[in-house]
């Protein structure tokens, strides 16, 4: 018995020599708050609808999530802040949009795509154009053959690195309009009131952020850019029913710095997934207009291949001009 036993504990002796030393044990994750950097004010497009799903996805998370609100430079403060500083440990993220990545693309930015670890894509956004209700078109065929007919004459407002030219100069393109380009600083709030004051013609916009204005009479919707019709706006047609090949889906999602390890990624991915299919969130979401579309890392990084060369495109026209 004796013997039996020596032989056991050598055996046991072995194999912990065989041990790698001072291995720690596994790391859990998250084990504090998971912060998430919002780059644009409290109360954007960004701030609200991740705050909405960060209710749930901390329930998964098993940890709070703590929203931290850095606007500045159209959003290049806070995005610069992250990449640059932040630790790559999945406690820290930045909550993206379609306006991040322009930016980059067209030079403006001291950081580049490939300092930024690309997590989950969450919702999507339509687009619509918008004209005051005393404008003459009432579609935006009509707004595109009054630009065609008569070059320069039609003025749009945006800001060159975002979507607000992206998609006109798609129009342009697709349709030979030549709309004036009026450069609007500030967001949607300061493009709507250059509207309201008659110092623009047209402009880009959320359904949501101005269906007020179209119920008082002093707006209306020419078209949408999504493939399909909006439920909230059935009888709004889209673009392409238009004659107008775009389409354009605004996105929102969450990034970080370069490096965050895959096992923590699913864990984020795993977490959103749940939260995106609770029946109160989702509704939450759509009563503010926005579709959820959520893209695990994997499938963010393969659509965004194909984004990303729209973006290169976009940033050759834009300084062309």
């Amino acid at each position: 018995m004796r013997k039996i036993s020596v032989v056991v504990l050598a055996i046991a002796m072995s194999a912990a020599l065989l041990l790698p030393v001072g291995v720690p044990a596994a790391e859990k994750y998250p084990d504090h708050p998971v912060k998430i950097v919002v780059a644009w004010g409290a109360g954007s497009s960004q701030d609200i609808p991740q705050r909405i799903a960060a209710e749930e996805a901390k329930k998964h998370l098993e940890v709070p999530i703590a929203f931290v609100n850095t606007p500045g430079a159209s959003g290049m403060t806070g995005t610069r802040e992250v990449v640059k500083n932040a630790k790559p440990d999945g406690h820290t993220l930045l909550s993206f949009a379609d306006s991040t990545w322009y930016p980059i693309y067209c030079g403006m930015t001291d950081y580049k795509m490939d300092e930024f670890e690309l997590v989950a894509n969450l919702f999507k956004q339509p687009l619509v154009a918008i004209v005051r209700s005393d404008a003459p078109w009432n579609s935006m065929k009509d707004l595109v053959k009054t630009a065609k007919e008569k070059p320069d004459t039609v003025r749009w407002a945006m800001s060159v690195g975002n979507q607000s030219h992206f998609i006109p100069l798609n129009i342009e393109k697709q349709t030979g309009a030549k709309f004036k380009f009026v450069a609007v600083p500030g967001g949607d709030v300061q493009r709507q009131a250059a509207l309201l004051a008659g110092n623009i013609d047209g402009l880009l916009g959320y359904p949501s952020s101005v269906d007020e204005y179209v119920k008082a009479g002093k707006f209306k919707l020419l078209g949408v850019t999504y493939a399909q019709r909006l439920k909230s706006h059935p009888d709004l047609p889209t673009f392409k029913e238009q004659g107008i090949d775009v389409v354009y889906e605004f996105r929102v999602g969450l990034t970080g710095p370069k490096g965050i390890p895959e096992d923590k990624i699913k864990i984020i991915n795993d977490a959103y997934a749940k939260a995106l299919k609770d029946p109160a969130t989702v509704k939450k979401l759509e009563d503010l207009g926005f579709d959820i579309d959520f893209m695990n890392a994997a499938d963010l990084k393969s659509w965004f291949g194909k984004f990303a060369g729209e973006l290169e495109a976009y940033a050759k026209e834009a300084y062309k001009k």
